[in-house]
């Protein structure tokens, strides 16, 4: 089964995190609201992305086509120096379809967030990549505690377990990192850096089987994605895969 090119590549230094209680912070509320005002509106996001890392035992570095869409709709192509894609994912409404263009295998009717996890190790919906691409870090949800670190550094804790750092930057307050809870009591670290605009241009993904840098480029934000463009068709002949075939196909570059 082809698999995005492989290559190798050193992983850039991770920015230390605060740690411990912190203390509370009166004005925490604003400067989650100064940090967050670049990605909050964030609705449709289309961009081209640049990955490295590794996945699992295996390295990896490729291009993807992403797209994706408020409340839960999502494309992520896979694309190839030549020929078909080496995958189209498509979801909306909580169920995704996965095609192997080149190995005329299917994928149907699966949540979107294990049809991710099965590909780069990762647990994610289609609002929590949305809330990455953006820079929110994690998706919208009501905070139920801010943190503050010396007068440089604010937590935000979020319903749901998420915990979004925030650091004093030379324009003003910027979210950085967030951790996002996994399944099985595991946790996804997202690191940004390369800001343009307001919004980050380099993310690393850290996960217990995987690590991956995320290079977007081509970004345009709340742009109009037609209904098709979550919708894969899939040719009459494409076989069925599961969940686990293509968590153990090394399709980014290892096996899991």
């Amino acid at each position: 089964m082809a698999a995005l090119p492989l290559a190798g590549a050193c992983a850039p230094a991770l920015r230390t995190l605060p740690s411990g209680a912190g203390t509370p912070a009166p004005d925490g509320a604003r400067l989650f609201d100064e940090a967050t005002r670049t990605c909050r509106d964030v609705r449709v996001l289309t961009a081209d992305v640049a990955v490295s890392g590794h996945v699992g035992a295996g390295k990896v570095r490729g291009h993807l086509l992403a797209g994706v869409a408020a409340p839960d709709s999502l494309r992520l192509e896979g694309a190839a120096p030549f020929g078909p894609p080496v995958f189209v994912l498509g979801a909306e409404h909580g169920r995704g379809t996965l095609l192997l263009p080149r190995a005329s295998r299917v994928l149907r009717d699966a949540q979107p967030a294990a049809i991710v996890d099965a590909l780069a190790g990762v647990t994610l919906s289609p609002s929590g990549l949305l809330a990455i691409l953006s820079g929110c870090g994690a998706p919208e949800a009501p905070v139920t505690g801010v943190q503050a670190y010396g007068g440089d550094w604010v937590r935000a804790d979020q319903q749901g377990g998420a915990a979004v750092y925030v650091h004093r930057e030379q324009n003003g307050w910027r979210i950085v990192s967030a951790l996002l809870p996994q399944p099985d009591d595991k946790t996804l670290r997202v690191d940004y850096t390369d800001f343009s605009e307001g919004r980050p241009d380099a993310i690393r993904l850290i996960a217990p089987s995987s690590d991956l840098r995320l290079q977007l480029s081509q970004v345009d934000i709340n742009t109009t994605l037609p209904a098709r463009a979550f919708t894969i068709d899939v040719p009459a002949a494409a076989e069925p895969i599961t969940l686990d075939e293509l968590r153990q196909s090394g399709l980014l570059g290892g096996a899991r």
